[in-house]
């Protein structure tokens, strides 16, 4: 209703100014065309002109693209500038985004004041990125409560990582069966992290009936958009059930993707010949990646096959290095080891 007016009164002070507000229109319209066919450049020169007369979707827009550096060089003075004048419009959209560069710059009572204001009017977005400060106590005081009720207010509005994130909540709260209900929400909405949660409690029987065949459903879902924990969920599964082809066929998903985790379980398998054929040549590759990446457990399994001489040439000097860095992460089994071969000298 504001804007209706706004442009009846224009109408009325004369034809020259309504001139001027159609042509910022049209030019505003022909940037959304530009920028939905991603040619970005002819978007900004389109969204300035606009937004120096005053257009506050034209400021967003310009705004946006000097944050993302796209159509002109990125430049975050420039995008607070054009944000700026928008939020101060009172477009809700611009104040979340302007409230989001000042998360990024650490610029908190900034951020929070801008973030509010959205929220306040609204904004999903904003309510999610208040909810998600409060939770983590990032430049607020950390209030639980306060992290409810905006992430409640952004999951209502459908915002699915606001469901997701309040499941989190739930579930750290030990309530499994709120923790479902928003992870259901969020799940329907495509969100690969709470379809794996959602498949984590069928498997662990929390709030639901324990029930392997519901949570191979939703770990598939996770898994198949290629979220690595969710493959490793499924190869876990599927090991508890001997299903070693579609054990090993998961894994090897996760594991290419750089997952530690997945990485140390194929070495595991390989290892000890766990339906597969025993290999530890192979093993000490998937032991090694896991391990370079700080894997304690990997690091102790390297150690061991440098010492015991299998899959590699045996090596005392190697079978330390490893142990050892296990031992550092506070790895019993490795402490122990290395104290028998200290005591063996």
């Amino acid at each position: 209703m504001k804007r209706i007016f706004v442009f009846i009164i224009v109408l009325l002070m004369g034809k020259s100014m309504f001139a001027q507000n159609v042509t910022a229109i049209e030019r505003y319209n022909l940037g959304l065309i530009a920028l939905s066919a991603h040619r970005y450049e002819e978007a900004a020169g389109c969204f300035l002109n606009a937004a120096e007369n005053g257009l506050s979707e034209a400021q967003y827009n310009i705004g946006t693209l000097y944050f993302n550096g796209q159509g002109v060089p990125q430049n975050f003075e420039e995008a607070e500038k054009w944000l700026l004048r928008a939020a101060e419009q009172e477009l809700e959209a611009a104040q979340c985004g302007l409230g989001k560069l000042y998360l990024m710059q650490k610029k908190y009572s900034d951020c929070i004041l801008w973030l509010n204001k959205a929220a306040e009017l609204g904004n999903a977005e904003a309510q999610y990125n208040l909810g998600v400060l409060y939770s983590k106590g990032e430049g607020v005081h950390q209030d639980f409560s306060m992290a409810m009720k905006w992430l409640q207010k952004a999951a209502e509005q459908g915002y699915a990582m606001a469901q997701h994130n309040l499941g989190v909540l739930y579930s750290e709260h030990q309530d499994f069966a709120m923790a479902m209900k928003w992870f259901q929400k969020a799940a329907e909405n495509g969100h690969a992290e709470a379809q794996y949660n959602i498949g984590t409690l069928y498997f662990n029987g929390q709030g639901v009936p324990q029930n392997y065949e519901e949570a191979e459903k939703w770990y598939l879902k996770a898994a198949e958009q290629g979220l690595n924990v969710a493959q490793c969920g499924l190869a876990n599964l599927y090991l508890t059930q001997k299903r070693y082809s579609d054990c090993v066929l998961w894994l090897n998903k996760a594991a290419e993707q750089g997952d530690a985790v997945a990485q140390l379980n194929l070495g595991v398998i390989y290892s000890e010949g766990e339906g597969v054929h025993q290999d530890f040549a192979v093993a000490k590759k998937w032991f090694q990646k896991a391990a370079d990446q700080g894997n304690a457990m990997a690091q102790y399994n390297l150690g061991v096959l440098y010492f015991e001489g299998k899959g590699v040439r045996q090596d005392y000097v190697m079978a330390k290095k490893w142990l050892q860095k296990a031992a550092e992460q506070g790895f019993n089994p490795a402490i122990e080891v290395l104290r028998m071969i200290n005591k063996g000298k």
